[in-house]
């Protein structure tokens, strides 16, 4: 890393902190504001005979500062110096994005902008960080992007920049999740040379309802490793399916399956919770007026409306006491969206 710095014309100071920085992040990770403690609560001072005890968290922002700039010539750097270490493979790329926020206005930050929150944060000004890595889980290129910035619109642009970083490997696959699995995106990747590997939206994935009923997938075996060296089951069972000049893979998966049945069971027992409150705010007068009642219901409906309906729902609301004509509107919602197994 020292060498890198040296080449990216970094001073001593700058090489120093960027050194005490990695080091936190790779043993005990803390904001700027927390560093200083940490690293005089070592021995990073003897180790590197240098005086600490005046480090302050200005200094390591400042050093940030320093680094940003010239974040491409460090990023390239780097990957070149992990290649020949490591014999990284570089014939897949996957680009995914995430969003941090800030409290204030940030008003000297031209890119913090209110858009999608990741952090459920909608009232927060933010940036969008996007991050390509190798399929070792190696950087190879970053780049910050406005808050309020659509996943998609940013892909072309980091593809161009992971080029100037590292440079193209023919025949090489970028990875992509749904919110950049639009024919634009798809057609960006192809214009520059590469394959690609995209997870379809849930509206195209209906279309193959019939192919998972037919059955007919085969398991995903891991490759062998010093961590997997009996070549375990993954747990994820896969079904191909040409289509043109495409490969679709329909995936079901062990793991996503179990995940789903307990989001889904949460949702009901948060519904049936919600019902017998209902219940009780009618039965002791809270609630009268039909109009009301009935926006109550609609109110419940609309936040449960991830659950599916199931012929046993409508047994269990027979138990809860509510008069026919109020529960006809829940009646309806589930006859007309109900779920047989």
């Amino acid at each position: 890393m020292d060498e890198i710095l040296k080449q990216a014309g970094f001073s001593e100071k700058t090489k120093l902190l960027t050194l005490l920085m990695v080091m936190n992040r790779l043993i005990s990770p803390s904001s700027e504001h927390k560093m200083p403690d940490w690293i005089n609560s070592t021995a990073l001072s003897d180790i590197l005979s240098v005086d600490l005890v005046s480090l302050n968290d200005e200094a390591l922002y400042r050093n940030l500062d320093k680094l940003y700039p010239k974040r491409g010539i460090i990023e390239t750097l780097l990957a070149e110096k992990e290649k020949s270490l490591f014999s990284l493979d570089d014939t897949i790329y996957l680009y995914d994005l995430t969003s941090t926020y800030f409290e204030g206005m940030c008003l000297s930050n031209p890119q913090a902008k209110r858009g999608y929150s990741r952090d459920k944060r909608f009232d927060a000004k933010q940036v969008v960080v996007g991050l390509v890595i190798d399929r070792d889980g190696f950087p190879k290129a970053h780049e910050i992007f406005s808050g309020n910035r659509k996943d998609s619109t940013t892909l072309d642009e980091m593809l161009d920049t992971l080029k100037r970083r590292v440079g193209k490997r023919e025949g090489a696959t970028v990875v992509v999740d749904r919110g950049m699995a639009f024919e634009d995106n798809i057609c960006q990747i192809k214009e520059k040379g590469y394959h690609y590997i995209v997870a379809t939206r849930q509206q195209e994935r209906n279309q193959y309802l019939d192919e998972f009923e037919k059955g007919g997938f085969h398991p995903l075996l891991r490759n062998t490793s010093s961590a997997n060296p009996s070549k375990k089951k993954s747990g994820v069972f896969i079904k191909k399916i040409e289509k043109g000049d495409e490969l679709l893979a329909l995936c079901i998966s062990d793991k996503r399956s179990e995940k789903d049945k307990a989001i889904r069971e949460f949702h009901e027992k948060k519904l049936i919770t919600d019902l017998k409150k209902l219940v009780k705010r009618i039965a002791t007068e809270r609630l009268k007026k039909k109009e009301k009642i009935y926006e109550a219901i609609g109110e419940i409906l609309k936040i449960r409306k991830g659950v599916n309906a199931e012929p046993k729902h409508l047994e269990i609301y027979k138990t809860l006491k509510i008069s026919s004509e109020i529960m006809k509107p829940i009646r309806t919602w589930h006859i007309s969206n109900i779920v047989t197994e």
